[in-house]
């Protein structure tokens, strides 16, 4: 669970604090890009949120980046990075991980689920009072870059 940022202090059960995942800023707005195709992808096709497009995303993201390096002015995309994307793997990867998480219909839950290597559990106390364990580490998200403002958002979603 690289990606989160621990704050100082632990919770009182000791729990050490971390900072919701955030996708990089080098790559946010190439993903909010690609992202967005896939949305409105799914609006002509009048597709709804399942488990199994959730279960295909990260096919379908794989095959918009590769439509993206194939045809990158369609995109918007200047040749370096349609360069990078076919070339560079990590580059790549990151593109991809984060587009799932924008892409996903279970956004902004997604930045947890697709943004934390080796998850396995979440825990849901209160809206600023989350456990995520993995991999033997235990750390709890608070309102450090929380995305849900109360309870009754998490609820709702």
């Amino acid at each position: 669970m690289t990606a989160i940022a621990i704050q100082s202090g632990d919770d009182p059960a000791g729990i050490p604090l971390g900072v919701w995942p955030e996708i990089p800023d080098h790559i946010a707005d190439l993903a909010r890009m690609l992202a967005e195709r896939i949305r409105n992808n799914r609006s002509v096709q009048d597709l709804r949120s399942s488990v199994r497009s959730e279960e295909r995303l990260y096919e379908t993201v794989c095959e918009i980046v590769d439509l993206a390096v194939t045809k990158p002015g369609d995109f918007g995309l200047n040749a370096g990075i349609a360069h990078r994307l076919s070339h560079e793997a990590t580059f790549q990867a990151e593109v991809v991980k984060a587009t799932m998480v924008l892409a996903s219909w279970l956004y902004p839950l997604s930045r947890i689920i697709y943004l934390l290597e080796g998850l396995e559990e979440i825990h849901i106390y209160r809206w600023d009072h989350w456990i995520v364990t993995g991999r033997g580490i235990k750390i709890m998200l608070g309102e450090a870059g929380n995305p849900f403002g109360n309870d009754e958002r998490v609820l709702s979603f």
